[in-house]
């Protein structure tokens, strides 16, 4: 049964997708952008290519689970005309335990987690592993609770598993996220080892963005149907009945352990062979195993994975350059050094781990060892290798640190262990900062904004709404990225926003920007160095007050913010976003009179001009998000809307 199953779906899809497969026809740049975040870039290849999903949601990959178990009971079909079975277990190891029983019996199948979740599944992921049962995990990175609980974005525990025998597969932005899924779903089906598929928490699997989706007529097109075939034909049944996992004696064991040899050896190949195919059909990359950005001579290489790169990628200097580790496991050494320079004289390894009682973070391991172990005949000498920490608990890295990195690596005496994003003044670790002068400068095509508020007061999901309405309805790109506090409401809140003509791929918090609101009143007597620190110079600030008159404002504000705001020139605009709303019998919701403001002072009017096109793109928007609470509710809001911006 299972074989003829696969050879109908086989005969299917090869019809109707192999000619572009074998052609490999790009996708037209007429295709259709959409805004979405890593999670949801993640599982939407994720749910075409498999049949199960077991979830047991933690943060940040949650919003995968949701996803998955949502599409499911909306009927979505995957890539087999079907719609998955999407089962929530009672814990992580029990996601693990029954995802292992159905790829037993020839299932395809996967999961989502992150942190002490995917420590709970390792037993497991070492018997799928050993079995060589093709299969993918999706992991947020996210660190382990140690001297404290962090829920934020690390490697800490997706290099926990590193020993567990999975192939390990990164992606560093939204995008990447969904082509990455797919590879690791096609991956792990031609070469039989399992795939953790991981990008950051938070950083990655929460930024929206703007980004191609993968149609599933072209995921079903690349779906390797001859291996799903022999998967069916291979899994326990009474039918064709044979032994698995049975106790091992002596005579044996190490043989059986050796015989995997070959599967491994031969995934790197396979992997950038389909890493080949996605890219042909999609029209991105070109991927590789191991990315170089840089100087084709450079005498330094900062080697990273993860969103961390784009950052490096951005700023390296002539003289120097970034190497992004793709396929992390199986490391491959040859493909490794075959990505450098022949002329790279040092090389400096950025983990975004700490293994306390080792020499060396594991991506420095590797690569160190790779210069051992591996043919470096093609080098000039032998290069140095530096380590160095970074982004620990989602600390970011910025272009500052990032030149902190380039400049340590040009130095006689660099530090050979360093950290860099923090002032280690106990161990004196930390790199010392760049001169200003060294910087990059900003982008002026890029506009940024960033927003401070307070959990659960709307101000969230108005930005997250913004983004989606000037993403979808003009051809600006857009990256939005929060900040949260671990509370679940009442916590601060820090959106920051960017709007350029160009893809935006700047995985780090906004250093200054142009516009700069405050919904929450009571923030800038709590916070005004923090708020003032965010301004650019000349640039727009918005405070959400009742204070109508000059008096009244310098009565408030604390002397230091009212000083920045002098030494900035900064544009001051105040707004009672709560008297509007109040007067329009909408309570305490401010979110839609401060989206308002934010359209009518965030954008030069050559970009977006507010009457012609934003007023009535909001305004359309209240129409379809509350069209489920009747006329009268659309009605106080877009008077309010409207009522926002003559109040300022």
């Amino acid at each position: 049964m299972a074989t003829s199953v696969a050879a109908a779906l086989t005969s299917r899809w090869f019809v109707r997708g192999l000619r572009r497969v074998r052609g490999l026809s790009t996708l037209s740049s007429e295709e259709k952008k959409v805004i979405m975040d890593g999670n949801t870039a993640a599982a939407h290849a994720a749910y075409a290519m498999v049949e199960q999903a077991f979830i047991y949601p933690i943060s940040p990959s949650s919003p995968m689970c949701e996803l998955a178990a949502e599409w499911a009971a909306q009927g979505r079909k995957n890539v087999f005309g079907t719609t998955v079975n999407v089962t929530q277990m009672q814990s992580e190891g029990g996601a693990a335990g029954a995802l292992h029983g159905v790829l037993d019996r020839g299932g395809l199948a996967a999961t989502f987690t992150c942190s002490q979740g995917l420590l709970l599944m390792i037993p497991n992921m070492y018997i799928i592993s050993g079995q060589l049962s093709p299969c993918v995990f999706h992991v947020t990175a996210r660190a382990l609770s140690k001297h404290g609980l962090s829920i934020f974005a690390e490697h800490t525990d997706v290099m926990a598993v590193r020993q567990t025998g999975w192939a390990m597969l990164v992606a560093n932005t939204v995008q990447e996220c969904m082509d990455m899924s797919a590879v690791a779903h096609i991956a792990t089906l031609r070469s039989s080892i399992p795939f953790l598929h991981f990008f950051d928490g938070y950083r990655t699997s929460h930024e929206l963005n703007k980004i191609v989706p993968i149609d599933y007529d072209t995921l079903g097109s690349l779906m390797p149907w001859d291996a799903v075939a022999a998967l069916r034909e291979g899994s326990l049944n009474p039918q064709q009945p044979h032994a698995r996992a049975c106790n091992t004696g002596t005579d044996i064991w190490f043989q059986g352990m050796e015989a995997s040899n070959r599967f491994y050896d031969a995934t790197p190949g396979i992997v950038q062979t389909v890493l080949d195919d996605v890219s042909m059909a999609t029209g991105r990359g070109p991927y590789r195993l191991f990315e170089y950005s840089g100087d084709p001579e450079a005498r330094h290489v900062v080697v990273c994975m993860g969103s961390a790169f784009s950052v490096l990628a951005d700023c390296v200097p002539p003289g120097h350059g970034a190497l992004n580790v793709r396929l992390y496991r199986p490391w491959s050494p040859s493909d490794f050094l075959a990505s450098l320079p022949s002329t790279v004289e040092r090389v400096t390894v950025l983990d975004r781990t700490k293994d306390n009682a080792a020499v060396g973070e594991p991506l420095f391991m590797d690569v160190a060892t790779s210069f051992v172990t591996g043919d470096t005949g093609r080098f000039q000498r032998i290069p140095q290798v530096l380590g160095g920490r970074y982004g620990l608990g989602s600390k970011d890295l910025t272009p500052k640190d990032a030149m902190a990195v380039f400049r340590n690596g040009e130095l006689s005496k660099p530090k050979r262990k360093f950290t860099v994003g923090i002032v280690d003044d106990v161990t004196q670790l930390s790199l010392p900062p760049v001169p200003p002068a060294m910087l990059p400068s900003a982008d002026p095509s890029v506009t940024e904004c960033v927003f401070f508020a307070m959990g659960s007061d709307g101000t969230v999901s108005a930005n997250k709404n913004a983004i989606k309405l000037i993403g979808s309805n003009t051809d600006l790109y857009v990256q939005g990225h929060i900040v949260y506090d671990s509370k679940k409401a009442g916590g601060a809140t820090v959106s920051h926003l960017r709007f350029g003509g160009r893809p935006i791929n700047k995985p780090y918090e906004i250093v200054e920007a142009g516009y700069v609101a405050v919904h929450e009143p009571t923030w800038p007597k709590k916070f005004p160095k923090a708020i003032m620190a965010k301004l650019r110079q000349g640039g727009t600030l918005v405070l959400n007050s009742h204070c109508t008159t000059a008096a009244e404002l310098e009565r408030i504000l604390p002397p230091e913010m009212l000083q920045a705001i002098a030494e900035k020139e900064a544009q001051l605009w105040v707004v009672d976003a709560l008297a509007i709303a109040q007067k329009h019998g909408l309570g305490k919701h401010i979110n839609n009179v401060m989206q308002a403001v934010f359209f009518k002072l965030g954008f030069d009017s050559s970009i977006l001009d507010y009457n012609t096109r934003a007023l009535p793109m909001l305004l359309d928007s209240l129409a379809k998000t509350y069209a489920r609470k009747g006329e009268e509710t659309i009605r106080r809001n877009s008077e309010a809307t409207k009522a926002a911006t003559d109040s300022l």
